[in-house]
């Protein structure tokens, strides 16, 4: 085929249209999550769930559908390029990294951090704390319930700190693994547009 080649040149547009898709939406993150720090728990929470359901649905998918396509180009090329060159070599190291990365150890992170975003959410609303309503009820379920509700409010607040400073822990190791994942992409990026070694 070689790189003039109708069909390399369609594998290589797959493999660029995956890349920005998918890296395009991992690298927006840190964003969106500031976003939604900004606006209050609940409103951070929708937006993580949201980030969240794209990233798993759809951005992990065009990454690894671009390591495919990038992987396809190296036999197709005719020999232009070739798994012992050293640029194609490193490339995919890289590529691997970040699949590691996107699918082994960012998930699980996400996942608790989605988790205790809603915690945290959840202990901001009720009354005093009570995940339900604490008015309307009668006589030994209406004392029941503030006994509950006080001994909540005593305990809440040291249970509420420790939780936030667990989140704050786990987004910043989320912004870690999103970050070495993003400056892989862009090595990836500047040896398939310099080619050393070629």
């Amino acid at each position: 085929m070689g790189p003039a080649s109708d069909w390399y040149r369609i594998v290589l547009v797959v493999h660029v249209f995956c890349a920005i898709a998918g890296f395009g939406a991992l690298m927006l993150n840190a964003a969106y999550a500031a976003q939604g720090r900004l606006r209050g728990a609940r409103e951070a929470l929708v937006i993580a769930e949201a980030v969240g359901a794209v990233s798993s649905r759809w951005a992990r998918r065009f990454i690894v559908a671009a390591a495919a396509a990038g992987i396809a180009l190296v036999p197709m090329s005719d020999h232009a390029w070739g798994f012992a060159q050293a640029w194609v070599l490193a490339a995919l190291v890289l590529m691997a990294l970040i699949v590691a990365l996107v699918l082994g150890a960012l998930p699980p992170v996400e996942a608790k951090v989605r988790s205790l975003m809603g915690e945290l959410a959840a202990g901001t609303g009720g009354c005093g704390g009570c995940s339900g309503g604490c008015e309307g009820e009668g006589g030994g379920e209406q004392k029941s319930a503030t006994a509950v509700a006080t001994r909540t409010e005593q305990i809440a607040p040291e249970v509420m700190r420790g939780k936030a400073a667990l989140l704050r822990r786990l987004e910043a190791r989320k912004a870690a693994l999103e970050g070495m994942a993003s400056l892989a992409m862009v090595a990836t990026l500047v040896l398939m547009v310099f080619k050393p070694g070629a």
